[in-house]
């Protein structure tokens, strides 16, 4: 939860520059920090003791999504820090610029609430709809980086926004490939020696029938205009 409250501000961030909300994104990553390392501590201990094939399983995912919470928030405070960036150096995004972030950012927004919602209630049908809207996400960032190009050409921004630009939403697709591992994960401790590889395979070469359904949604509903 304070992962997904961590990028809600960061993004807020965009619109409405506040010292409060920024410091606040600080200390949630801080906060995050150090729930990764106690709670580390504790799966790697809990590891070394007698369980059941289920439980070793278990432990292993949760080692593995910790760290992918952690990351989110490691880039959450990024996206705070490029703002700031924005701020202090009175660099101005152009407002096509800001529409194809919000965008980005309603589409990230809503992959981070299925990561978060989907391992909280081990939800198979939400952890389903996290690699197509990842996928869509990846599509996404590629447009907006040719765009912010065109827009340069156009003499529609300058170098040092465009810098800050691209590590935004490199930023942002970070976060979608963490929420990726973490769908990954729910459905291989559902799913046993859910082979994750095989799988990704299968779906980006085509061969499943609701992964494109979703795609074909995600991709239909964040589309720049």
């Amino acid at each position: 939860e304070h992962t997904r409250t961590a990028v809600r501000l960061a993004a807020r961030l965009l619109h409405e520059p506040s010292p409060d909300t920024y410091d606040r994104v600080l200390e949630l990553e801080n906060l995050v920090d150090r729930y990764e390392d106690q709670l580390g501590s504790y799966l790697l201990k809990l590891s070394l003791q007698v369980l059941t094939p289920r439980q070793s399983v278990t432990v292993s995912q949760y080692l593995h999504t910790l760290s992918d919470f952690e990351r989110i928030s490691d880039h959450a405070r990024n996206i705070a820090e490029s703002t700031r960036e924005l701020f202090e150096k009175q660099l101005v995004l152009s407002p096509a610029a800001l529409d194809d972030l919000d965008v980005l950012v309603a589409a990230v927004s809503e992959i981070t609430d299925l990561s978060v919602s989907a391992f909280r209630s081990d939800d198979l049908n939400k952890a389903a709809r996290i690699e197509p809207l990842e996928e869509a996400i990846d599509v996404l960032t590629e447009s907006l980086r040719r765009r912010q190009i065109d827009r340069l050409k156009n003499r529609q921004g300058n170098i040092p926004q465009n810098f800050v630009f691209n590590d935004l939403i490199t930023d942002f697709e970070r976060i979608s490939d963490h929420c990726s591992n973490i769908a990954l994960a729910i459905l291989r401790l559902e799913n046993g020696e859910f082979d994750t590889h095989s799988y990704e395979e299968q779906l980006l070469g085509g061969g499943d029938a609701v992964f494109n359904r979703y795609l074909t949604e995600y991709r239909t509903k964040y589309s720049l205009s």
